[in-house]
């Protein structure tokens, strides 16, 4: 029952200047010996209630040394009940993440407690208390405790480095033993020990934050080299897929922790981790570069341009080809890839780098609209659809307006698409998704409108729609709409492809 109230408790409730009932209780449970009770039960449960009431101690501080200790020793961490020691891990991080301003006195103390049982050994567990899994609870926390040590200081680089520097040492020596010939069994072992690592430095540095950040703490340097160890992994040949993903997984977090420190590895890691790719590969890939392009937008610029033909290339290359019709898993691959393709256009466009698209071969930027505007006509992938509309109409807004050859491709490739597409049999406008798909091919409507003003409205009027042999009430009841306010226009559109489709059963 006081578990299930900690939930709901307000953090003024345990105020010391204002005693209530619920602090004099919760007083009596840290003071008491209870954690000390021989069923793992009942000491289980103490560490969920000391977590779940985080306010009574950021409240009332002078409790934390007294039960920090319970995690740390044969009540916690060194219980003998693995899934006990399991949830210890988890909750001290959780204890420590919600208390590190309370926690500056006791840090260096806790740390060395930690350190212990942090020493990595070649089969994945830490003196055979704790798996993989749970070690990053752990090393997720001392890198907590790392920053609440001081103030900006030295202090915190040399902890810093105390923590990381062995972990190091341990990947150089696996990676060099995996450049040697082993056994498969040998190569995997010694990949997922890489992988740990790799993973644990990663959780380390989760201790930063956009308040605390790597430069702050004048940790840059230190974990760039670290970075530049890492990402030799990417030359081994073996259990290529295990180091990759932990090399991407650990990209991912120092493009938010280095910063702009990060860019002069851009190249040499995107080259690796394009090196001899299959499908699966540049799948992964592509939310690293989308998160790189969001963060440094034009300082990718160049890069990008580089990097963008051999890249979408290798897409086209693995979305053309054949499958059985028969193979599922294939299909969802493929859409999975053919998603990824349109998320990294979408990233460009949304983040003015659309030159990489457009100083390309006038060749490879037709490639590339055309192959958005089939992507508007992927009728079992209404999410694809939406997608490709809105690309379409944010390329409009760019260069609809002055492209003499994108005018072409307007007037001749996106106009049909957002009329043939609604008007296929399979496009259902019952469903909530295809009806989302119609209103952005409306938006691109109204967008193309803006762009090439009354002219667009006359090439409708006296071309494009004759000759889908739209009667002409239909045709004036379109424009006339299309000109109008968009929500009015939105509410049009359901009505007129619905009777649209209609007459072509008939």
């Amino acid at each position: 029952v006081v578990y299930w109230i900690g939930e709901v408790v307000p953090g003024n409730h345990f105020i010391p200047e204002k005693p209530s009932l619920l602090k004099s209780l919760l007083d009596l449970v840290v003071s008491s010996r209870i954690s000390y009770h021989t069923h793992p039960e009942v000491v289980k449960q103490f560490l969920e209630l000391i977590v779940c009431y985080e306010k009574y101690f950021q409240q009332n501080p002078e409790h934390i040394s007294e039960v920090l200790s319970a995690f740390l020793d044969e009540r916690g961490l060194h219980h003998a009940s693995p899934h006990h020691r399991s949830r210890s891990a988890y909750l001290l991080s959780r204890f420590v993440k919600a208390l590190k301003s309370q926690l500056q006195g006791l840090a260096v103390t806790v740390l060395a407690q930690l350190r212990s049982i942090l020493l990595f050994s070649p089969n994945h567990c830490t003196n055979g208390l704790l798996s993989v899994h749970d070690q990053q609870f752990l090393y997720e926390a001392a890198g907590t405790l790392v920053i609440a040590a001081g103030d900006h200081s030295q202090k915190n680089t040399g902890l810093m480095k105390e923590l990381v520097s062995p972990l190091v040492t341990h990947f150089r020596a696996t990676l060099a033993e995996l450049f040697r010939i082993h056994t498969p069994a040998d190569e995997l072992a010694l990949a997922n020990t890489a992988s740990s690592i790799i993973s644990f430095v990663g959780r380390i540095s989760k201790g930063f934050t956009s308040h605390n950040s790597m430069k702050q703490y004048g940790c840059v340097d230190f974990y760039a080299e670290t970075l530049s160890v890492f990402l030799e992994a990417l030359q081994v040949r073996c259990q290529r897929d295990i180091l990759h993903a932990a090399v991407r997984q650990y990209l991912h977090r120092m493009i938010v922790c280095l910063e702009e420190h990060i860019l002069v590895f851009v190249p040499v890691a995107i080259t690796n981790l394009l090196k001899d790719v299959q499908m699966k590969d540049i799948t992964e890939f592509v939310p690293l570069i989308n998160q790189l392009i969001l963060k440094f937008k034009g300082g990718l610029a160049q890069l990008l341009c580089e990097i963008f033909v051999p890249f979408i290339k290798s897409m086209f290359e693995f979305i053309n080809a054949p499958a059985e019709e028969n193979d599922q898993q294939a299909v969802l691959e493929k859409r999975s890839l053919h998603r990824s393709y349109f998320s990294f256009l979408s990233a460009l466009i949304s983040n003015s780098l659309s030159q990489v698209i457009s100083q390309q071969d006038p060749a490879v930027v037709r490639e590339v609209l055309d192959s958005i505007v089939q992507g508007c006509s992927s009728m079992d992938d209404p999410t694809t659809q939406k997608t490709c509309f809105i690309l379409l109409r944010k390329l409009v807004e760019l260069w609809g307006g002055e492209a003499s050859d994108f005018k072409d491709f307007l007037y001749h490739r996106i106009v049909p698409a957002c009329f043939l597409v609604p008007l296929n049999s399979n496009f259902n406008l019952k469903d909530a998704q295809t009806i989302y798909v119609l209103y952005e091919s409306g938006m691109l409507m109204q967008t193309m409108f803006s762009k090439q003003g009354e002219q667009f409205v006359q090439f409708l009027r006296q071309d494009y729609l004759p000759s889908l042999n739209i009667s002409g009430q239909y045709v004036q009841e379109y424009c006339q709409a299309l000109c109008s306010d968009y929500k009015l226009f939105r509410s049009f559109l359901k009505l007129f492809f619905t009777q649209l489709q209609q007459l072509v059963i008939r």
